[in-house]
């Protein structure tokens, strides 16, 4: 049976990634309208296996790829982008 915290914490993480994802095509559809100056993304870090930071990683790549659209239109294409951000261990 699963914990009641761990159900809780997926949860909210659940409702943070839509918030943020949500925000993020809000953000998109004011930089399409010319309201605003165009923002660089971040670089994302590339992940060798450190498992405190693979949510983090995950965040990023989803957030980054939502950002991308149409360059990443199967998930092929978005497979092989996250690989592209692996190095070491999980690359093998």
């Amino acid at each position: 049976m699963a914990d009641v915290s761990s159900s809780a914490d997926v949860e909210w993480l659940r409702e943070n990634m839509q918030q943020l994802m949500d925000n993020q095509v809000a953000m998109k559809e004011q930089l399409d309208a010319g309201k605003h100056q165009p923002v660089k993304m971040p670089s994302i870090k590339k992940f060798n296996r450190d498992q405190l930071k693979l949510k983090g990683f995950i965040t990023q790549i989803k957030i980054r790829i939502n950002n991308e659209g149409p360059k990443l239109a199967t998930p092929f294409d978005k497979i092989i982008y996250a690989g592209m951000h692996l190095i070491g261990k999980p690359l093998k």
